[in-house]
């Protein structure tokens, strides 16, 4: 009667397989993970007492599928060198086929033996051909070598211009692979927000100004117009922020646009600009480059020459 050792194949993977393998080949055929002696019960496994398609068979196949995942299925598979081909009903059915008849599976494995054999036999006679062909090349090599010279010329000219052409082929590889990498970064929303400087409407703050470098800032990261609206609305600070907080039917983006240039954009003239500057002083929590870019801010609202503008910070 015949065992699973009895199986070359099987016998040396029940001696080569690691312990948590062994276990789930165990609780198939015995329902329980056992315990140290699982190889041997195993190797002395007969075969279930059942016939195929019998009732029992139909009872412990759907055991088998309410108890053992497909990974589970597969590891037996591998044990037991059978096809792991097919849907988890299908893997069941096939293992507990061949364990209701081993002399099936062993059939089975000695199959394989003799394919791997064959495929074997014809690297062997391959080799053996190429072996006598590169034999036949070479003595009829040198017969060839005087009426070819003409020939090689000829070929190795070929052979620098495909060169040349792999080069250009290579390099434009390579370019399209950085382009794709560059195009794959992962670019987080925090990324995004912290590129967009805030607006709090303040008197140094020009809103047209600060809409051309949201824009800007948009276009670079191809923001649709619903992400624009949200990290717009995210870059408000100040009487801004509570501007739109009272203003509900805000709920796009060219509406919070068209209602932050009608509340905050204003028409200045240079006298008006000039009096601004003037009365613009440093305040004890900015720091004195904070307060010259603030003032560069506001300048940039008119025609304000340098010079002009370095007049009003040190006075």
């Amino acid at each position: 009667m015949t065992t699973l050792n009895d199986i070359q194949e099987i016998s040396t993977a029940l001696k080569n397989c690691k312990t948590e393998k062994i276990k789930i080949l165990h609780k198939f055929l015995f329902g329980s993970l056992g315990d140290r002696s699982n190889r041997k019960r195993i190797r002395e496994f007969i075969g279930f007492d059942f016939q195929v398609d019998s009732v029992e068979f139909e009872k412990k196949l759907g055991s088998v599928d309410e108890l053992f995942s497909l990974n589970e299925l597969i590891t037996i598979c591998n044990i037991l060198n059978i096809s792991l081909d097919g849907s988890k009903p299908e893997v069941s059915k096939r293992i507990l086929y061949f364990l209701c008849n081993l002399e099936a599976l062993a059939e089975t494995s000695r199959a394989d033996c003799d394919e791997s054999d064959v495929d074997e036999e014809t690297a062997d006679d391959f080799e053996k051909e190429n072996k006598k062909s590169d034999s036949f090349e070479g003595a009829s090599s040198n017969k060839r070598d005087s009426s070819m010279q003409c020939c090689d010329v000829q070929c190795e000219a070929q052979c620098n211009m495909q060169c040349d052409a792999n080069k250009i082929y290579d390099m434009q590889f390579v370019d399209k692979y950085r382009s794709s990498v560059v195009q794959n970064i992962v670019i987080n929303y925090s990324d995004i927000e912290s590129a967009i400087s805030k607006f709090n409407a303040e008197s140094h703050e020009n809103i047209a100004n600060w809409l051309d470098h949201f824009e800007n800032i948009s276009q670079f990261f191809s923001l649709s117009d619903l992400q624009k609206f949200i990290f717009a609305k995210r870059s408000l600070g100040g009487t801004a922020a509570l501007f739109v907080r009272t203003e509900p039917q805000i709920n796009s983006w060219q509406k919070l646009k068209q209602a932050l240039i009608d509340e905050f954009s204003f028409e200045i003239n240079s006298a008006h600009l000039h009096e601004l500057l003037s009365k613009r002083k440093m305040r004890d929590s900015e720091s004195a480059l904070e307060y010259f870019f603030k003032m560069k801010e506001l300048c940039s609202s008119g025609k304000i020459e340098d010079a002009a503008l370095m007049h009003y910070v040190i006075k």
